[in-house]
């Protein structure tokens, strides 16, 4: 039983840190679009979602200052309304496990 893609709309917050993830316009064939806030915008470079036995899932690649080439591999946790998975921040070359909750 496949998740909506329309479900990751919305805007999400780290669970850990005030950061922000805005995703809008999820259309088909894997693209949406995607805005990242620090609270200051940051680039976002590329941003996908997948719809797999694995379950729905996104990918947010950011391009700026300080984060080139971090990024996000999320999957939605359809009975939490959460996102969850790795971050990998580019500069330090570490990986986290972080979780998203919809705030909108």
């Amino acid at each position: 039983n496949k998740v909506e893609t329309k479900t990751l709309a919305g805007e999400w917050t780290r669970t850990d840190a005030p950061y922000q993830l805005k995703i809008s316009d999820v259309g088909e064939n894997g693209v949406m679009k995607a805005g990242y806030f620090n609270p200051r915008s940051i680039h976002v470079e590329k941003s996908t979602w997948t719809n797999n036995t694995g379950g729905l899932g996104i990918y947010i690649e950011l391009q700026d200052l300080n984060y080139p080439g971090s990024n996000y591999t999320l999957l939605y946790i359809p009975g939490k309304d959460k996102l969850a998975g790795k971050y990998f921040q580019a500069v330090e070359g570490m990986t986290y496990d972080v979780e998203f909750i919809r705030t909108k």
